[in-house]
């Protein structure tokens, strides 16, 4: 298995913390993620395709799409070629893995934050259906546009698969995630609406998360960042070619992406920002950890609702996958709607001390949330804020869990390395 990183938070105790009084002066984050890791593996097996299950096992399906779009532009190939010929099963699997992990961060991740058990047959459920699902990944793995790699039965195939899968995810949104019918769950259009929703409906982890969030300050967790462009609006094209040529010729902006020199949020409050509830929300709390929830509930049952072809008004664009070609450096990027957000792929050459060297940058909607002085370390901080506020200190187990529950939403696709350091001290004290 290959080491991916982690994201460090770095607590630093004030004074006169004792154990089971513990108090916070400082706290920061570090994104020690292993980046270049594609690139680098890609260089001695000859194929980035090959290793992509194994650098990114929780969305393989994403970047394997979003992989491929990348080299089509740079080949010549438009996506619309490939929607035509693949009906449109790489925007579907898109969606189904989004839906699919959605569950899993709604149901098993948040079930740590707090004490609520998850139903063993729901879950023996759910494992079936994401293991159905390597079945549409083996397809995309075995479609190749640029080759002419193209088996049309196995297309077929995926698409009744996707289909079979949604159908079954309804009732796994009902009984992991909601308690209700996603299409329930989506006529929510106002804050005492969702607030009934999580009131009286404690059956499921997600509502004892939203109650949860309640019982903590407003603004608790909140973020002050502009979000990411996402691909269908207007000013999305200027956004990806500064993105390629910053990835292009910038060593370090891989790890620390920003957008008009600043840092972004990602996700789906992005998405969902145009969904009454979610403006509603926003207008109250702002941007905080109880909105992103909301916000990721909204777009788990929306992710549903498109698979299923379902109508309703207040759903976001369908997720596309954004291809731009520059060829004045054979190169090419990508981006595409995930679980968490905007993932980019972005390839061609580029002047080293040897000659032109072919490079493969990856921006995962981690690196925008937990960039330097981005979206996590303001969720970070408005945490400690919160701990500071109540004026009594807390045991280590509380001190974790608010931290987890600050930064729940921005939800990084590796662990979160909690340490906590007295003051005085460089190394941890415990970990």
């Amino acid at each position: 298995m290959i080491d991916a990183g982690v994201i460090t938070v770095d607590l630093l105790l004030a004074p006169e913390s004792r154990p089971g009084d513990l108090r916070v002066r400082r706290a920061s984050l570090l994104n020690e993620r292993t980046l270049n890791l594609m690139d680098r593996l890609a260089r001695s097996l000859g194929s980035c395709r090959e290793v992509v299950p194994l650098v990114f096992s929780l969305c393989p399906c994403a970047h394997l799409v979003t992989l491929d779009a990348a080299e089509r532009a740079a080949a010549g190939l438009a996506e619309d070629e490939r929607r035509t010929v693949d009906g449109c099963l790489a925007e579907r699997a898109l969606m189904l893995e989004a839906l699919l992990e959605n569950i899993r961060v709604l149901a098993l991740d948040a079930s740590k934050l707090v004490c609520v058990p998850v139903q063993a047959d729901s879950l023996a459920a759910y494992a079936k259906a994401r293991a159905g699902f390597s079945g549409v990944i083996r397809t995309l793995q075995g479609f190749n546009l640029v080759t002419g790699q193209v088996d049309e039965d196995a297309l077929l195939e995926a698409h009744r698969l996707i289909d079979r899968l949604t159908a079954d995810c309804e009732g796994l949104l009902a009984s992991l995630v909601f308690g209700i019918s996603p299409e329930a769950f989506l006529e929510m259009t106002e804050p005492v609406q969702y607030a009934a929703w999580y009131g009286t409906n404690a059956s499921t982890v997600a509502s004892a998360l939203a109650y949860r969030y309640h019982a903590l300050p407003a603004a608790f967790g909140a973020l002050d960042c502009p979000p990411v462009p996402q691909p269908h609006e207007l000013d999305f094209p200027d956004f990806a070619d500064e993105m390629y040529h910053r990835l292009r010729n910038e060593a370090d902006f891989e790890a620390e992406p920003v957008y008009r020199r600043r840092p972004s949020f990602t996700g789906a409050l992005v998405r969902e920002a145009g969904h009454p509830l979610v403006e509603a929300l926003c207008a109250t709390a702002g941007q905080s950890a109880g909105t992103l929830l909301a916000a990721r509930l909204l777009d788990t049952a929306a992710f549903w609702a498109q698979l299923a072809h379902r109508e309703h008004e207040n759903l976001p664009a369908l997720p596309e996958v954004y291809t731009m070609r520059l060829p004045d450096t054979c190169g090419a990027i990508a981006c595409a709607t995930t679980a968490r957000g905007l993932l980019t792929h972005a390839s061609g050459f580029r002047q080293s001390r040897s000659g032109l060297e072919h490079f493969h940058a990856v921006v995962s909607p981690t690196e925008w949330q937990f960039a330097p002085e981005g979206p996590g370390q303001q969720a970070l901080e408005s945490a400690v804020r919160h701990l500071k506020r109540s004026g009594a200190g807390v045991d280590e187990e509380t001190l974790r869990n608010i931290i987890r529950l600050a930064l729940f939403g921005l939800d990084a696709c590796v662990p979160l390395d909690i340490r906590l350091r007295a003051a005085g001290r460089s190394d941890t004290c415990m970990k």
